[in-house]
């Protein structure tokens, strides 16, 4: 049985919009709006070629979904992506969530992963894995304040789970 997500989720104080072509432009505004986040995690690579890859990624395999995270306003806060079936059939990989730096420290992200879980697990799923880069204190907390336990490390990401059943 292939899973799906709901085309837009309601993420407590964030809506998540499916992300598309047309998201280009919004997809390139989130990654400048996290800087912190994507040099780390990706270098110098310019937010044009980020942006690009995550949109074709999300495009070439309909397990990956795709959210351009929005206030109520409409205005862009973020990026929120998610593998659903993968790596195995019942589990979800959260391969992305990334909010805008003016935004963070206000529990903005905590209630969206919530409302994160919850969706996936309505959806079926019965476990969620996550990859932080090491020595990301902060993500390796939040994470683990969610309930999400630490397994194994390699090649620099350690691999959190979370039971959802």
């Amino acid at each position: 049985m292939r899973r799906r997500l709901e085309s837009h989720l309601d993420l407590d104080a964030l809506v998540g919009v499916p992300a598309d072509e047309g998201s280009f432009d919004t997809i390139v505004h989130c990654v400048r709006e996290a800087p912190d986040y994507f040099h780390r995690a990706h270098g110098a690579t310019p937010a044009e070629r980020l942006a690009s890859d995550r949109l074709a990624n999300a495009v070439a395999d309909e397990r990956v979904h795709l959210y351009v995270l929005t206030g109520l306003s409409g205005e862009a806060a973020g990026l929120l992506e998610v593998a659903v079936d993968t790596p195995a059939p019942g589990e979800a990989t959260i391969v992305l969530l990334a909010l805008a730096q003016r935004l963070r420290s206000k529990g903005l992200g905590t209630r969206v992963a919530r409302a994160l879980l919850s969706h996936l697990r309505q959806a079926g799923l019965g476990h969620v894995r996550l990859g932080v880069l090491q020595g990301e204190t902060a993500a390796m907390e939040f994470w683990s304040s969610l309930g999400f336990w630490h397994g194994e490390t390699a090649d620099g990401v350690m691999l959190f789970e979370l039971a959802l059943s």
